[in-house]
């Protein structure tokens, strides 16, 4: 019995003659470099190829406080704040500290525990009317509690105002995560 043995070169290999070279020349064609992009001439090009004439960002839709659920994100609410519930000052690493506030806000049609962070907590004073862009809810020992995070932006409002606000919190509900069995 006589084992032929064939010794195919390291995969570290990038020489254009070793026997994997034809995989290397399909990862060097796809290799994209990161550079600045000439907006006004890429949007140009891409409305020119595409036929339309503009293109419009979407209004966002805002929902009332009764309409949110556990464990979503992306959502856009305005709210009165009723009362804030607690601030903290926490220390960063830098030294620098940062702004913790929990305060009760709400609707016409419902109230919700809220917590923002640094910037966004600034904002809150107790009778103003905020606007929540892409914010999250989290379940935080069973109850709701609506967050801010990187990706979301608080605004104070003038133009919006909401006169009394519902009496149902929507923090009160305790949630219980439920695993489905699928066996």
């Amino acid at each position: 019995f006589f084992f032929l043995m064939i010794r195919r070169p390291p995969r570290s290999t990038q020489s254009r003659s070793s026997a994997a070279s034809d995989v290397y020349k399909r990862q060097v064609s796809t290799q994209s470099t990161w550079g600045i992009i000439d907006y006004q001439k890429y949007f140009s090009l891409e409305m020119e190829s595409s036929g339309t004439e503009s293109r419009r960002l979407r209004k966002p839709v805002f929902l009332k406080v009764s309409d949110i659920k556990p464990d979503k994100t992306g959502y856009n609410v305005y709210l009165k704040v009723i009362s804030i519930t607690s601030e903290e000052q926490v220390q960063r690493n830098d030294g620098t500290n940062l702004l913790i506030r929990d305060a009760l806000c709400g609707d016409e049609t419902a109230s919700v525990n809220v917590r923002l962070k640094g910037e966004s907590a600034q904002r809150l004073e107790q009778g103003k009317v905020i606007a929540i862009r892409n914010g999250r809810v989290e379940v935080v020992k069973n109850h709701i509690r609506l967050e801010v995070d990187r990706w979301g932006k608080v605004t104070s409002e003038t133009e919006h105002s909401i006169g009394s606000t519902g009496a149902k919190n929507i923090s009160d509900t305790v949630y219980e995560k439920v695993i489905a069995n699928r066996g």
